[in-house]
C-alpha cells in the first residue's frame, strides 16, 4: 500500500528516497515564484537516490495567448444530460511570464443555466533553454528535452516540453 505525504513542493521532506520522480501536464508551471521553483527543484534533487531521473513537463513561451478575447472551448455533456461549457480568457505579462487564466464553467439544464464556477490559474512560463539551465543548476545532469508524449525532439514551436534528466 503506498503511502500518501501532502506537502509544499518547496517545503518537501520525505523520509526516503526515490529513483524515480515524474511531475506531469505542466503542473511544476504553477510554482510562479522564481525563488520557489529553484528551492522545489533543490528539493527534489534531495529526495532522489543517485542515478535517479526526474522528467518534468514544462510550458513554454509559445503557450502565450494571442489575444485576450473570451473564447469559448467547448461544451461538454453529461450522463445526466446536464450541459458544461467552458469559456476561457488568458492574460500573459511579458515581463513576469506569467500566463493567468480565467476559466468559466457554466451548467445548463434545459436550455437554463443552474450554476457557475469560476477558476484563475497562474502559470509561469519557460524559453526551454532558461529551464534546462535552472536543472543543470540545481545539479541534475544529461538534461534531454522531448515533445510532449513523444520521444522526439521538441518541435520549436511547442507549447510545452518533458525535461528529462538524472542526478549523478
Amino acid at each position: 500500500m503506498p503511502t500518501l505525504y501532502e506537502q509544499r513542493i518547496e517545503a518537501m521532506d520525505l523520509p526516503r528516497k526515490y529513483s524515480l520522480v515524474f511531475i506531469p501536464a505542466g503542473s511544476f508551471c504553477l510554482i510562479t515564484e522564481r525563488s520557489f521553483a529553484r528551492e522545489s527543484l533543490r528539493r527534489i534533487y534531495d529526495t532522489m537516490s543517485p542515478r535517479a531521473t526526474f522528467l518534468v513537463e514544462a510550458e513554454t513561451l509559445n503557450a502565450r495567448p494571442t489575444s485576450t478575447r473570451l473564447s469559448e472551448v467547448r461544451w461538454v455533456e453529461r450522463a445526466d444530460g446536464t450541459r458544461i461549457s467552458l469559456n476561457c480568457q488568458d492574460y500573459y505579462s511579458d515581463k513576469e511570464r506569467i500566463l493567468r487564466g480565467v476559466n468559466r464553467y457554466d451548467l445548463f439544464k434545459d436550455g437554463a443555466m443552474l450554476e457557475t464556477e469560476l477558476e484563475e490559474l497562474y502559470i509561469r512560463l519557460y524559453e526551454p533553454a532558461e529551464f534546462s539551465e535552472l536543472l543543470e543548476a540545481m545539479g541534475f545532469r544529461a538534461v534531454k528535452m522531448f515533445e510532449a508524449y513523444q520521444f522526439s525532439e521538441p518541435d520549436p514551436a511547442a507549447d510545452t516540453i518533458v525535461f528529462e534528466c538524472h542526478k549523478p
